[in-house]
């Protein structure tokens, strides 16, 4: 990741938890920034670093310089793109407003259109969805069941067909006393 999407790489790597991140990423309005206490652990995975570009040592991840430099340093997508493809990285997934730069560069190097076709670019306009059925053909494995972990669902029944005459209506949960 770079910028704020170092940040959640390193959540999802867990290296502090959700609410530690929050906080990390209010106070990073500068270089010079007082950071919060957090809890730092190190990387449960391999962590490419936007900032340096270079895998995240577990010195690093535990040491609140590294987390500063998101606020001043310019990110090192091309050397991060190059240490994913050193290390064997399958697929990259591009999150971003403006994505496209990663398939460009891997277009470029040694593995050429293939490499390309594994940097999938989510856009955030509404492309996830597509963003992961791409994945999933490229051979990643999803594991669906904890994407809405710890959240309280329940099934509601809808028609099967749109002429079918009957009210679905969803009644709100009653107030538990």
């Amino acid at each position: 990741g770079e910028g704020a999407g170092e940040l959640a790489a390193a959540l999802a790597a867990g290296v502090f938890r959700l609410e530690d991140g929050l906080r990390l990423a209010a106070a990073l309005t500068g270089p010079e920034a007082a950071l919060p206490r957090v809890a730092l652990n190190a990387p449960t995975v391999t962590m490419v670093s936007g900032v340096t570009g270079s895998v995240l040592q577990p010195s690093e991840a535990t040491d609140n310089a590294h987390w500063r430099k998101l606020a001043g340093d310019t990110a090192a997508f091309e050397a991060g793109m190059a240490t994913l493809a050193g290390i064997g990285a399958d697929v990259v997934i591009e999150i971003g407003p403006s994505t496209g730069q990663g398939a460009s560069m891997a277009s470029d190097g040694a593995q050429g259109e293939e490499a390309a076709q594994r940097v999938l670019a989510v856009d955030g306009g509404g492309g996830f969805p597509a963003t992961v059925a791409r994945a999933y053909e490229a051979g990643v494995a999803f594991s669906f069941a904890g994407l809405f972990a710890g959240e309280a669902r329940r099934r509601v029944a809808l028609p099967s067909y749109p002429f079918q005459r009957r009210s679905f209506w969803v009644q709100p949960a009653r107030p538990r006393t």
